[in-house]
């Protein structure tokens, strides 16, 4: 048993770096206005993706991407209603885009 929880601790200390270190990468090749905005959907997309995660584990269900896709978006119009402004500058382009996927 101690070994599978060392095992898997080592596990999301590698997925924990790789997301890190591309996230700071695709953050420096943004613009400074962008990165706040970028930051901000890197969180409510990593919230939707968690969210989706738990009732998988836990409730047995699970959407298709399509499904997802408009939870985030819908994540995203709350966010931006309890006012985190940094969704402002690109929720308007990309909620245009929902029948797209």
């Amino acid at each position: 048993m101690v070994e599978k929880v060392a095992v898997f601790k080592i596990f999301i200390s590698i997925v924990s770096n790789k997301l890190g270190d591309w996230w700071l990468q695709q953050r420096m090749r943004l613009h400074a206005d962008a990165r706040r905005p970028f930051d901000t959907m890197l969180l409510l997309i990593s919230w939707c993706l968690w969210k989706e995660r738990n009732n998988r584990t836990f409730q047995g269900t699970s959407a298709d991407l399509q499904a997802i896709y408009h939870a985030v978006i819908s994540e995203a119009d709350e966010w931006i209603s309890a006012g985190i402004s940094t969704l402002h500058a690109v929720f308007p382009v990309w909620s245009q885009n929902l029948f797209i996927v």
